[in-house]
């Protein structure tokens, strides 16, 4: 079996934090572990150490990594109860490691040599997977209020091709973040929000232009335009599997309260109706990188509500609204038809059915000559549980693939009158798509007007 096959980019950054880790307690011996997990373009480190570490001391760490590698020391798995996890942590003098495990009950740890490690499944065989591990940063950060830890980051890949063209691109690549500073786009204030930015008046500008070119979609196709309450009923989320643990929640995703603005409108004929607004998720610290992943974010998202025999017709001209606008953006990217998550008993029929329209539209909306992907990435944010989708992965100069655009079926709405509801989103995250075209270079001229 091929290496990627076996062993995904995102199993071998999770792998390849966990030997830094053994690297590093083997040089300083009084190195504390605190956790260790993936990014998008690489992998972190979380020590608390008593000797500070600088990039100077880099070549030492990773000559030692070499070593580890070239020995191909041994690697085992356990899975333990947590409690047994926590004491084999506190026997290897690791007592902060205990204070930081997952709350499963269950814990898989990865054993490199003589040095454990928590580690998500799956484990590599042997250290000779590691193709070319490269650090790249170290900063001190704190993760809570009285914790102070030393982050190690670095990236991996399976051959050292692949690195050498990922550290020519990162090299090259404009961070859009100091971008927005400069030119007064967008600001970050942690004291205020960690996942959410501070939109400057030239940001402002920036957003207003995208909600006009979709006002302007809206009318050439005839979407309803609505503003739906911002807090929402834990319970009516819920019919709707949307989970809160609090009665009103900020919802994900706007399809419950446009399904609910449906019944009580009752439609004759096909009804658009879409919403230009502010969507929330919840994003794991680590996770959070600059605007291209945040915490709450501006994106329009439509929904359609047909019969089954006018379905097909509709997917064909969201997606022209779709094309037409990437042609707009011009970022680089991939089609993906999405059908990753539970799908429920009751709801089979009309997944793969829906997952057949998909297709069909996609093949008779004149983008025969792109090719389109089938399945998931392993990333969570691109799983769906409440229909198969059609999504458009920008594609950035580091090659990280972001959702875009976005066009699906909900097959777990209750059936009203046999109506079938379409979701779509013709920009996706807007932070997202201004992130990527600052990275890219000027902006278009349409949007600096």
């Amino acid at each position: 079996m091929e290496k990627d096959q076996k062993y995904p980019l995102i199993a071998l950054r999770q792998c390849a934090a966990r030997l830094v880790a053994a690297a590093v307690c083997r040089l300083f011996p009084k190195s504390q572990i605190i956790k260790g997990e993936a990014t998008d373009s690489g992998f972190f480190y979380d020590f608390v150490l008593d000797t500070p570490i600088t990039p100077d001391v880099f070549p030492m760490i990773e000559e030692h990594l070499r070593v580890l590698m070239t020995e191909d020391t041994s690697l085992r798995s356990h899975t333990m109860m947590r409690e047994n996890a926590q004491e084999l942590f506190e026997h290897h003098n690791q007592p902060r490691k205990s204070e930081f495990l997952p709350q499963e009950q269950l814990v898989d740890i990865l054993q490199i040599g003589d040095f454990y490690d928590e580690c998500p499944e799956p484990h590599p065989e042997s250290l000779k997977i590691f193709g070319a591990i490269e650090l790249l940063d170290v900063k001190n950060i704190f993760i809570s209020d009285d914790l102070e830890v030393t982050r190690i980051v670095g990236t991996v890949f399976h051959d050292k091709n692949e690195l050498k063209k990922f550290l020519k691109s990162h090299k090259q690549i404009k961070d859009h973040q100091e971008i927005c500073r400069e030119k007064g786009f967008f600001h970050k204030i942690d004291d205020v929000s960690d996942g959410e930015w501070f939109i400057d008046s030239r940001g402002i500008q920036l957003i207003e232009a995208f909600k006009a070119l979709w006002r302007g979609y809206c009318r050439e196709e005839g979407v309803q335009e609505i503003s739906s309450p911002g807090l929402q009923d834990r319970y009516f989320l819920e019919h709707f599997g949307q989970q809160s643990s609090s009665d009103w929640a900020l919802p994900g995703t706007l399809a419950p309260a446009h399904f609910e603005y449906m019944v009580k409108t009752k439609p004759k004929g096909v009804f658009r109706v879409g919403e230009f607004c502010r969507l929330y998720q919840s994003v794991q610290e680590h996770l959070l990188v600059g605007l291209l992943r945040t915490r709450g974010y501006w994106i329009d998202q439509e929904h359609i509500f047909c019969q089954e025999p006018q379905v097909l017709e509709e997917l064909i001209s969201s997606l022209h609204f779709i094309k037409k606008s990437n042609k707009m953006l011009s970022i680089e990217g991939e089609w993906v038809l999405n059908s990753f998550g539970r799908v429920p008993k009751k709801s089979l029929r009309e997944w793969e059915r829906s997952h057949e329209l998909l297709i069909e539209a996609f093949e008779k909306s004149k983008m025969s000559s792109e090719s389109l992907k089938e399945g998931g990435d392993g990333n969570m944010e691109n799983v769906t549980f409440t229909g198969p989708r059609l999504e458009y992965h920008f594609i950035d100069g580091l090659g990280r693939r972001w959702r875009g655009p976005y066009l699906g079926i909900w097959t777990t709405t209750p059936k009203k009158q046999n109506l079938w509801m379409i979701e779509r989103s013709i920009f996706g995250s807007v932070e997202r798509v201004l992130a990527l075209l600052l990275e890219k270079g000027p902006l278009p001229s349409w949007l600096k007007k």
